[in-house]
């Protein structure tokens, strides 16, 4: 029996066996893929091939058969002798015809081997090279493999005997020397193993796809693993570019802004950590002023470029995505929008929008603004302002920042002018025509560390500081208009820990005050009592616009001496008071004015004779009072004369009218967590 050696057998004029190259035989044996190809006959409607096993001389096995309306067909067979007949059924279903058996051989080869030139090779050199974003030439030209998908991530193997079944392909991680070899990109590689998407067995060619997150640039062994341990390498330098992509997830995001924000302190060995795919050892990281935005509350000075240094370095489970601890330079940083930037040799730079903010009291080192001063010059429309307090120095800087836009180019921020700065304290000059009555905040910097300050400038440009919650006062600013809450300002009292200005602001407000005032009472009435007394009562200065203040006054208790029968003894009286007074002023600035004004009270008193118990039903009266003074900074000249008219009466001797002329020297406590808790209550 002749056998054929050849891998195109021709059966008759149209048939045609291919078979595997093979080398040698093995002791348990694996079937192997045989492709059979015949020249198509006309009008045939299927083709029917079957294929015989040789039990032994002169004797076949029972028959493999198959069909197909293609002119080839592929098989898995073992090895051995076979023979193989093709049979044409016409358009009626009908055999035609059947080709003479043609008798082949297939021998048990499983040693693989790839072919160099699966690989380009590069200029001048024999190091083999692959370029992970080329796409490959064949499904440029419209390969006929459909099931592959037409990306950079395929590789076109070319070898013999890698036609198993069983056959695996896996790119394995290769340390680079001093002959062969690019460093990796990734220290973290792993192994990657290989899907087969195609299989050309004619052109020697098999097709494979991989996880393209998982192939970085580096030096990589391809192998080939056959059956019962059979394989075959090829070394290689891959390419592989990876777009960074920079993850925000670790920054918190600003309400304000909706961008990444991240606060840094001025320690000297200060982090803070990125998070992103690709990032590699040799990644170069930098924080980049963004010129396209403004912070409001950004630094006064503009910002330069802080390089960043990796300090540490570690990578999720897949080798991809990395978490890298950055150091920098705290001198450099500053708050504002800078552009977080990351690159490498290996791909093009990506960038992340990021606003940062300096805690500078991290290690106390922001100025600190305790009280301010200013002086408007109208011949030069100026105003200078004084801010005086700790840590300042000669490089202290200053901007306005308004609740709506300043001047004509549209900017809520304006740089203050310099004049004078120590250590304790800056003088700073502004346009006093750009500034219009309302709420503003004060920057100061020093060193790039800021300190805002929430002031008030009226219409005579005085500037006080106001008492209201930093996070309140600053929403109001990014709103664009005042809040409800940020209409009512106090001044702060004059205390060791936080010194502001005695002047009161011009907005509309409300505010709580104790007050304590002593004077000499003059009574003229049937019982001719007279003597000096006091009181202490809680007045509420319920607005305050412009030049009018209107409050009401409680008085919790009042005492006093009275004078009868030339004896002195203490009034065994307790009044209550309910007055409501409108008064106008001549000044807004409580520094030195003068007032004048009138009222409603009523009063209840509980009152006995001398050497009485107080009794128990009071008497009311109602009181108008007509009065006149002059505050200087807290303390308070009144003279006032008070129409009393007695509702009711427990004394019947006692006339119903009643005339007191009071001299009043009083002094305002302020007590801000009094009016805060009351503000609360009663004002939301």
């Amino acid at each position: 029996m002749a056998f054929c050696s050849i891998k195109r057998l021709f059966l008759c004029a149209q048939i045609i066996v291919l078979s595997s190259a093979l080398l040698f035989a093995q002791d348990t044996p694996l079937k192997q893929y045989q492709t059979f190809s015949w020249q198509p006959v006309y009008n045939a409607r299927k083709y029917e091939v079957t294929v015989q096993p040789q039990i032994k001389e002169g004797v076949w096995g029972k028959s493999i058969v198959e069909t197909t309306v293609k002119s080839n067909l592929e098989m898995l067979l073992l090895p051995g002798t076979y023979r193989v007949s093709i049979a044409t059924y016409n358009v009626l279903n009908k055999k035609s015809s059947t080709s003479p058996w043609v008798t082949f051989l297939i021998l048990d080869d499983t040693e693989p081997f790839i072919y160099p030139s699966t690989f380009t090779t590069d200029i001048g050199t024999s190091v083999h090279r692959y370029d992970a974003d080329v796409v490959e030439e064949a499904f440029r030209a419209g390969s006929t493999y459909t099931e592959a998908k037409p990306n950079s991530n395929v590789i076109y193997i070319l070898g013999k005997n890698i036609f198993f079944p069983e056959t695996t392909f896996i790119l394995k991680p290769a340390e680079a020397t001093a002959n062969a070899g690019i460093a990796p990109a990734n220290p973290y590689r792993k192994e990657i193993p290989l899907t087969i998407i195609g299989r050309d067995r004619e052109k020697e060619t098999v097709i494979v796809s991989y996880d393209d997150n998982l192939l970085s640039t580096g030096y990589w062994i391809l192998e080939v693993h056959n059956p019962k341990n059979k394989t075959a390498s090829i070394d290689v330098n891959v390419f592989a570019p990876k777009k960074i992509v920079l993850d925000s997830s670790l920054f918190k995001t600003d309400a304000h802004y909706n961008k990444p924000t991240a606060v840094l302190t001025k320690q000297s060995n200060a982090t803070f950590v990125v998070r992103g795919d690709f990032l590699y050892k040799d990644t170069q990281f930098s924080l980049v002023p963004d010129t396209q935005n403004q912070y409001l509350f950004g630094s006064t000075q503009p910002l330069v470029t802080v390089p960043l240094t990796q300090k540490k370095i570690s990578f999720d489970t897949n080798g991809r995505t990395a978490e890298v601890e950055l150091s920098y330079e705290s001198a450099l940083v500053a708050d504002g929008f800078y552009l977080l930037t990351a690159q490498n040799k290996y791909a093009p730079a990506a960038e992340q929008q990021i606003l940062i903010t300096v805690d500078a009291e991290a290690n106390n080192a922001a100025p600190v603004v305790e009280k301010i001063k200013s002086k408007y010059d109208k011949a030069k429309g100026t105003l200078t302002i004084t801010a005086t307090g700790k840590r300042f120095n000669k490089t202290a800087t200053a901007l306005i920042i308004s609740q709506s836009p300043i001047g004509t180019k549209g900017s809520q921020r304006m740089a203050l002018t310099t004049t004078k700065a120590n250590k304790r304290s800056a003088v700073f000059t502004a346009d006093a025509s750009a500034l219009s009555p309302g709420t503003y905040a004060l920057l100061v910097e020093v060193n790039k560390m800021t300190a805002v300050t929430y002031i008030s400038i009226d219409e005579a440009h005085n500037v006080t500081i106001l008492d209201q919650a930093d996070a309140q006062l600053k929403e109001s600013f990014f709103a664009g208009k005042e809040s409800p809450t940020t209409a009512t300002q106090t001044s702060l009292p004059e205390t060791k820990e936080n010194k502001s200005s005695s002047k009161k602001s011009d907005a509309p407000w409300r505010a709580f005050e104790m007050i304590g005032a002593f004077g000499f009472y003059a009574e003229q009435n049937s019982t001719a009592k007279k003597g000096p007394a006091g009181s202490v009562s809680i007045r509420a200065d319920i607005n305050r616009n412009l030049f009018f203040c209107s409050d009401f006054r409680i008085s919790i208790t009042n005492f006093g001496l009275d004078t009868q029968d030339d004896e002195t003894y203490l009034l065994n009286n307790i009044q209550n008071n309910f007055d409501i007074e409108i008064a106008y002023y001549n000044s807004k600035d409580a520094t030195f004015r003068y007032y004048f004004g009138t009222g409603a009270g009523l009063y209840s008193l509980f009152h006995g004779d001398v050497g009485e118990e107080v009794r128990e039903t009071p008497d009311y009266h109602l009181s108008i009072p007509l009065f006149a003074g002059v505050e200087w900074n807290h303390f308070d000249f009144k003279l006032q004369a008070d129409t009393l008219y007695a509702l009711t009466s427990t004394d019947d001797t006692a006339s119903r009218f009643k005339e007191a002329v009071t001299v009043q020297v009083g002094y305002t406590f302020d007590t801000t967590m009094l009016a805060v808790l009351l503000r609360n209550l009663f004002f939301k």
